[in-house]
């Protein structure tokens, strides 16, 4: 399993799912767009038996930007009409497989929601919880 958007990326070492998420910005947020493929991402590794186990980690100034989810705006009424499918916001808790979470940088807001959904977090010194 190896995909690659702009923003996600995922590469399958051995046993492990590597998720890299990187920023679409400077204020290292990722989009709804972009969560929701991360969601893809877990959900599809859940269901493949060749992995198991899920590292998520970024890239950037942050090493989870995932972890500040900003809410994006509607298109506008010229633009092309998407419709998001929605999902739990819980989600990545009912993914079977244990999730890891390589954090480096700050986690505030929702984003300490989400890094209370690995089973098991690693930080550094620069990753406070707020």
């Amino acid at each position: 399993m190896s995909s690659s958007d702009e923003l996600v990326l995922s590469e399958r070492l051995d046993r492990v799912l590597l998720v890299t998420l990187k920023p679409s910005d400077s204020t290292q947020r990722l989009d709804r767009r972009t969560r929701g493929t991360v969601l893809d991402v877990l959900t599809e590794a859940d269901a493949n038996p060749a992995v198991r186990a899920v590292v998520v980690t970024g890239a950037g100034r942050d090493s989870v930007p995932a972890l500040t989810w900003r809410t994006s705006r509607p298109p506008s009424s010229g633009s092309l009409k998407v419709t998001p499918r929605r999902r739990p916001r819980d989600l990545p808790l009912t993914i079977q497989k244990p999730m890891i979470g390589a954090i480096n940088g700050v986690v505030a807001g929702l984003g300490v929601v989400e890094a209370l959904y690995f089973d098991v977090r690693f930080g550094s010194s620069n990753t406070p919880l707020q």
